[in-house]
């Protein structure tokens, strides 16, 4: 009796591991490599060299069903403005001790699915006046859904790519009238036509 033995199926345009939810990863500073369950060495990549096609931003997130963005900044006290943001997967897992009869305690890994909502919360303002970064957290579940370059208002990461794609594509709209408007008037001014 022959075993068969599954690898894992691949998407084949970008080769990754088809399966678990797909998030863009990168930290507000370079986070140095550590090694990883399987042995090997990963290295969160710095969010200042962020790059949506670059599959060193891309991770599989098997522990997580929302992908997070977190951006925050902090007024200093010479008016500079600093600001951070950091991509990944959404933590949703907990662990706690359970207890068998003849296994006695272990740890068990559990979690939970519905931890956060679709969009964006903001970190209430202190009152104490304390000088504390201000942080905004999104969330959303769709693959590669955490890329959004700028964070304001209370809309979703969802609706704000959404917004930038539309945003694209009337520039490019604009751009493609202009191109044909100077194509016309070339074409009349090699045929002697009054371009104006």
């Amino acid at each position: 009796m022959e075993q068969e033995t599954t690898i894992g199926e691949a998407d084949i345009e970008t080769g990754r591991a088809k399966g678990g939810l797909w998030c863009y990863k990168c930290s507000a500073t370079a986070i140095p490599p550590s090694t990883s369950a399987n042995g090997s060495h990963t290295q969160t990549p710095p969010c200042s060299r962020f790059d949506p096609y670059s599959l060193e931003f891309q991770v599989e997130c098997s522990d997580s069903t929302f992908c997070l963005k977190k951006s925050s900044e902090m007024a200093l006290n010479n008016g500079e403005i600093v600001r951070t943001e950091s991509r990944g997967c959404a933590p949703q897992t907990y662990n706690y001790h359970s207890y068998s009869e003849g296994v006695g305690w272990s740890v068990q890994k559990a979690r939970e699915d519905e931890a956060y909502e679709h969009g964006c919360t903001t970190d209430a303002a202190n009152p104490a006046g304390l000088k504390v970064p201000s942080a905004e957290h999104c969330y959303c579940s769709k693959h590669l859904c955490n890329s959004a370059a700028s964070i304001g208002g209370r809309r979703s990461v969802g609706e704000r790519m959404v917004e930038e794609v539309v945003t694209v594509a009337q520039h490019t709209d604009a751009m493609a009238v202009i191109v044909v408007f100077n194509v016309v008037k070339y074409i009349r001014s090699l045929r002697g036509e009054d371009i104006y």
